[in-house]
């Protein structure tokens, strides 16, 4: 599968930004009353079919903006590199990525942050983007898994869309002036608020009374933060807000009494207390060059890794298939998706060839074998929950017990992907089905937990935001 690094597509969504395509779609006279970008699809729909680019540029400019919006945001984010409409994407990018947006129709703040991040480096972006026609290969054009995540009406783009508005309330209601907190003021492009470095604490709900000692320690519980916390998307910054503050409030022992979807206990036999509590725990010996860091885990005799997404596409994949060959470690460790031996490796996984331990115990846990080829790789698509079942199912001195602890994965259950049909739920079923002992993997929504968290009458400062910020 081809794939784009996040820099290259930023920088090729950033270059479509630059122009206001529905300013020029009013200008041009092509717009639609209550279909916003039907005129734009008319100038995307020929160059599609023929490959062939209008004459004026301020066309093209329109039909690229046009593509960013629907492959990015508006019902086409299952179309994978190989559709159609991603070909026409990068073609129209090489064409404009080395001329200036006319003054009437630029976007000044695009304009700004693509000179700023991407102008000194726009040609080795676009030679990437050159190569990737001659790398593509073939493929499926649509994926299907999103495809049906995204049916009647795009669930997906308006599940994100009714998000991210309700970000915006959160933000002119708590975080009045914008300025003062957030990267850039409000722009009707889709992206959720993103709080200044500086600021990106306040992307947790904190109690208002909270003294600074308070604050300070639920925000040691996650000294380690993602690229994307600032963002109110952020899964890490809900799981502090939600189970950070009941591990500091001392009502982590509520959730003893959740159930999970299948009705079992949520955390099992755990014992539950703050000093048993960690977040962005790090597992260090499955011999990773990068640790396995749990979003949530509870030590003890029975332990239990939390797992939090919310609005992710998928679980998490192995990051191998991905490589591409501007990656310095392309040669030696780019993976076709397979279990099987490649680029003159001595092992079936390019993670085994250099010192990493999963499939030394996964053939214990799971009902994959790990002397044979395996297509497609079960640890591929599921990459991210197998790591947590390794990380509770094996221990320190590399002893293997399938009944002293569990992984839980906390989800928003309004997510396509969290639905028939979703990545994030194929994923889930996949990997429970194939272990050993399938209680070893649970799953809870974040509705649920909030729901007991609101039935107990704790904390109703939290539970009031969530319901501001996150519709919880």
């Amino acid at each position: 599968m081809l794939y784009f690094p996040d820099d290259i597509s930023d920088a090729m969504s950033i270059c479509a930004l630059r122009f206001e395509g529905y300013k020029y779609e009013e200008f041009a006279g092509i717009s639609e009353l209550d279909v916003t970008g039907a005129g734009l699809r008319q100038l995307i729909e020929p160059i599609v079919r023929t490959l062939m680019l209008h004459a004026d540029d301020n066309l093209n400019f329109a039909a690229f903006f046009g593509l960013q919006r629907y492959l990015h945001k508006w019902g086409g984010e299952y179309c994978t590199k190989y559709s159609d409409e991603h070909i026409v994407y990068d073609f129209l990018f090489l064409h404009l990525y080395n001329r200036d947006v006319p003054d009437d129709f630029g976007n000044a703040e695009y304009c700004a942050r693509w000179q700023r991040e991407f102008e000194e480096r726009k040609e080795e972006i676009a030679s990437f983007v050159r190569n990737s026609f001659r790398r593509k290969g073939r493929g499926e054009k649509i994926d299907s898994a999103m495809f049906n995540g995204q049916t009647r009406g795009s669930t997906m783009a308006k599940y994100k869309e009714e998000l991210v508005s309700r970000y915006w309330d959160y933000q002119q209601r708590f975080f009045p002036q914008i300025e003062d907190y957030f990267d850039r003021p409000f722009f009707p492009d889709g992206r959720p608020p993103v709080f200044l470095e500086r600021e990106a604490w306040r992307n947790i709900i904190i109690n208002p009374n909270a003294n600074q000692q308070e604050i300070d320690r639920l925000l040691a519980l996650a000294p380690d933060r993602q690229k994307w916390f600032g963002s109110m998307n952020s899964s890490q910054a809900l799981a502090l807000s939600v189970l950070g503050n009941l591990s500091n409030s001392g009502f982590l022992d509520l959730l003893a009494d959740v159930r999970d979807d299948e009705g079992q206990a949520l955390l099992g036999r755990a014992a539950l207390s703050a000093d048993g509590f960690a977040m962005e725990f790090k597992i260090k010996h499955l011999g990773e060059p990068r640790s396995t860091s749990l979003d949530g885990y509870i030590s003890g005799s029975y332990t239990v890794a939390i797992e939090c997404k919310f609005t992710e596409a998928d679980v998490g994949s192995c990051s191998r298939p991905r490589l591409t060959s501007a990656d310095s470690k392309y040669e030696s460790e780019h993976c076709d998706g397979s279990y099987s031996k490649q680029r003159a490796r001595k092992e079936r996984c390019a993670l085994t060839e250099i010192g990493v331990l999963y499939w030394r115990y996964v053939p214990q846990l799971f009902k994959w074998e790990s002397d044979i080829n395996l297509n497609p790789c079960p640890l591929n698509t599921n990459y991210q929950l197998v790591r947590n079942i390794l990380a509770v199912g094996v221990k320190a001195d590399g002893t293997i017990s399938l009944d002293d602890g569990h992984v839980v994965l906390i989800y928003d259950e309004r997510n396509p992907a969290n639905q028939e049909g979703g990545n994030c739920l194929a994923a889930y079923m996949e990997t429970r089905a194939a272990l050993r002992e399938p209680t070893m993997l649970r799953k809870c929504s974040w509705q649920r937990v909030v729901q007991h968290i609101r039935h107990k009458e704790i904390l109703p400062w939290l539970t009031e935001h969530l319901v501001f910020k996150y519709g919880l």
